[in-house]
């Protein structure tokens, strides 16, 4: 997550002795290896380009939907070719009508997305006393291993976390405190829950909240959060649940190979059958993705333990606790760098 400018030129050939030998917990290590993989970040791009204008969330959804355009035109041009070979010039159809249909089904969630986040995005600054740290003591708002969990579990997944529950004001609690942890320009890619009607989930977001329907569940797309350019993170405020995607790399092999799935079975399907757009691809025959892409938090985080610990033993209500956190976010920025140099000098 933080330093993530600094960690693309670190090599990939990381060994589980390296980090260890050098003190590191499983928080700095998740936080290096998912600054190894290919895919860059939807907020924070590699290269130095302004974030200022419209939201860079919906970059790779655009160019997914281009991919799937310029086939279904390719597509066309030969049925259309094929077709006035055969009926000669009597046919005067117009070619540009049967791609209408598709792009608009595609862009209309990006324009709802676009929408919802301009009346519920995260400020840039957020005051810790609308989160979980300007409690009096740790535990009073959620459990204490909860929010351990849910923390570490929020870091080690490069930032990315889905927050459910059935009170819009207990899941945005949760959805500012992880969004601390967070630079300016990624909580302008993160989402507030609302109260009246959940959103849907979107790929792309830092953190979002998710509000329960009225059976108390919530159903994320399967499709959807296989195009999340990270892994991401799955808390439920009510029953206190904390599960996490897969590590980064197998997360985007598994989303690459799914993606050229779609694709490949969009090339095969005729202009006239329809796709709906969350159909579960099974094109390719070795690739089965595991339906439950969630799993339970494996690592027990020591870095994240102590700084709850120590920063509830500040006064609540002062600046001290802003403090701390700013050197809590520090401490591990210099860790990952320090980590990334060992690496850089090893290989």
């Amino acid at each position: 997550m933080h330093g993530r400018r600094g960690r693309e030129f670190a090599s990939q050939k990381v060994n589980a002795h390296s980090i260890h030998f050098l003190g590191f917990n499983n928080v700095t290590a998740e936080i290096i290896m998912s600054g190894l993989c290919p895919p860059p970040s939807p907020a924070v791009a590699k290269t130095e380009i302004a974030l200022s204008g419209e939201s860079p969330v919906c970059v790779d959804r655009l160019t997914h939907i281009i991919r799937k355009g310029r086939i279904w035109m390719h597509k066309e041009r030969q049925e259309h070719f094929q077709k006035s070979i055969m009926e000669g010039a009597e046919r005067v159809e117009d070619q540009g009508q049967s791609i209408i249909p598709m792009l608009t089904g595609e862009v209309i969630p990006v324009m709802e997305l676009l929408s919802s986040m301009k009346s519920h995005s995260v400020p840039e600054e957020i005051d810790i006393c609308d989160t979980v740290l300007s409690d009096d003591d740790i535990g009073d708002s959620c459990h204490e291993s909860f929010l351990l969990k849910a923390i570490s579990s929020h870091l080690q997944t490069c930032g990315c976390s889905v927050v459910i529950g059935s009170s819009a004001e207990k899941v945005n609690k949760i959805v500012r405190t992880l969004c601390l942890f967070l630079t300016p320009a990624e909580r302008k890619c993160s989402r507030l829950c609302r109260n009246e009607t959940s959103f849907k989930y979107e790929s792309g977001l830092f953190v979002q909240g998710l509000l329960k329907d009225v059976t108390g569940s919530f159903v994320l797309p399967f499709r959807q959060v296989m195009y999340a350019p990270y892994p991401t993170t799955h808390i439920d405020v009510d029953v206190n649940t904390v599960k996490q995607m897969p590590p980064c790399h197998e997360h985007i092999y598994n989303q690459r190979r799914y993606m050229r799935s779609e694709l490949t079975a969009f090339w095969r399907a005729t202009l006239d059958e329809e796709m709906p757009q969350d159909t579960i691809i099974y094109t390719d025959e070795s690739f089965t993705p595991d339906l439950n892409v969630f799993q339970d938090v494996q690592h027990q985080d020591t870095l994240v333990k102590a700084f709850l610990d120590q920063v509830f033993h500040l006064k609540p209500g002062l600046s001290l606790r802003n403090v701390f956190l700013a050197q809590f976010l520090l401490v591990l920025h210099r860790k990952a760098l320090t980590l990334i140099k060992y690496i850089e000098d090893d290989t």
